[in-house]
This record gives structure tokens, sequence and C-alpha cells, in this order.
């Protein structure tokens, strides 16, 4: 229960709007790391704070939302969600967006699921996979390895 807890804050104030970074210092690990896209995963809090400003100075308005309950099983929770937003700042080429040139009025529409792996309380791994990426083995640190096969509408 607490682990689901712990995500579920992270849900609602990292990518959340207003987002609130400060929540990257509080709860997780010293060597997190976000595997938000393959080519670029992030690790530490600082890099997953810049990712995130850099993120939000592009869609200002973006709106993640958790579709049903967490799931989780020991150390790992996995929520799916949905999120869009109006592409309103500087140009933008990452988080599986993109490239977009600067204030390109676009509406962009992402899902998918993510799991989270908690150590001692704290999140230690975020991996996702969106929507769009049909069948995918991604590792999470400790030999697990989870692939989610999703329908692309």
């Amino acid at each position: 229960m607490l682990n689901k807890a712990v995500v579920g804050r992270w849900y609602t104030r990292l990518w959340g709007n207003p987002c609130d970074i400060s929540i990257v210092d509080e709860i997780a690990t010293p060597d997190v790391l976000l595997q938000y896209s393959e080519e670029n995963p992030r690790q530490g809090p600082q890099a997953i704070k810049e990712f995130m400003a850099e993120f939000r100075e592009a869609f200002p308005d973006f709106e993640f939302r958790r579709i049903g309950s967490l799931i989780a099983d020991r150390d790992i929770v996995v929520a799916r969600w949905e999120g869009s937003g109006l592409h309103t700042g500087p140009a933008y080429a990452d988080f599986h967006i993109g490239p977009l040139p600067a204030a390109s009025g676009r509406h962009v529409v992402i899902a998918g699921h993510s799991a989270v792996r908690l150590v001692d309380g704290k999140i230690a791994e975020e991996a996702v996979w969106p929507s769009a990426r049909k069948a995918k083995l991604r590792p999470i640190t400790g030999g697990l390895a989870l692939g989610l096969v999703t329908p692309v509408a």
C-alpha cells in the first residue's frame, strides 16, 4: 500500500499541472533512473528536474491523467496514463513527441503505461511504454523485464 501511495504522489505532483519538481528530491533515490525514452534516459534528480522543466516550458498546459487503479506487486507499481496539451513553447524533440518547431501550436495527445520500481519507499526507476509502441521488452533494474502489448488505434 505504501508503494502505491508514493507512486500516486509522484504522478500527482511531478506529472500534474501545476508541476511540482520538488517532489523529485522528496521521494526519489539519488540515482533514480527515468526511461522516458529509450534513446535518452535520465539518471539522477537533477536530470529529471531539467527534463520536466523543459517539457513544461514547451507544453505549459499539458495535463496527464492516470487511468484506473495503480497495480502493485512487491517493489513494482504499474500505472496506465494519458495526457494532452498544446505546444506553445520552444522547439521540442523529446518524450516520444516531435521534433516540433517553436510554438508549433500542435495539440499533442499521448497515452501509455509506466512501471515504477521503489527501493525503501523511494522511487528508483520509472520505465515508460507509450501506446504507439507495439510490444517491447524494457528491462527494469534487478533482472525484471516487462513487455506490454497495446493496440494501435
